[in-house]
């Protein structure tokens, strides 16, 4: 499920009571229908707000990861096609890019992780992206898969643009 951060505004001071009931009373309409006696309350659309661009705007960026593991580890990248080719069935492998790949050494890009890149091609993640890690010592562990933009890892950090990939024991 897509994680959602709530939007807050800051409120320095409240209207005083009475103003607030006057404000609500002639904003306030009523159903007069023998189903409801509830009053329905109406609001002018001049008070509703615009939304906010970037709060709606898809979250893209660059992937950091971090390996706090003692296993030395494959993290695999498969990236969504843009356009029409990505509206295909999910289950088709053409709505991929080809899948790329990265080792990381036990502990390597410890807590802080380590942005990584394509030599050919830029990595900007986006929903729907597919991470896997698993271990490349026999061990047998896997971490995954992650799905940007819908499980809780990757975790996303808006100050800096990236998805943050930190793999624990």
């Amino acid at each position: 499920m897509p994680e959602v951060e709530p939007q807050t505004e800051r409120v320095d001071s409240l209207a005083p009571a009475s103003t607030a009931t006057s404000e609500l009373s002639n904003n306030q309409s009523q159903v007069n229908s023998p189903s409801s006696s509830a009053p329905v309350l109406t609001q002018d659309k001049a008070a509703i707000a615009e939304p906010n661009e970037k709060a709606i705007a898809p979250r893209q960026g660059t992937l950091r990861v971090g390996n706090l593991t003692e296993h030395p580890v494959r993290v695999a990248l498969l990236i969504k096609k843009a356009g029409k080719a990505a509206a295909a069935d999910l289950d088709d492998q053409s709505s991929y890019e080809p899948p790329a790949h990265w080792d990381f050494e036990p502990g390597e890009g410890s807590i802080n992780g380590l942005i990584v890149s394509l030599p050919n091609r830029s990595i900007k993640l986006k929903k729907g992206d597919i991470l896997v890690a698993f271990a490349q010592d026999g061990s047998r562990r896997y971490w995954g898969p992650y799905v940007v933009g819908e499980t809780s890892t990757p975790n996303w950090s808006p100050k800096v643009a990236e998805w943050e990939l930190t793999l624990e024991p």
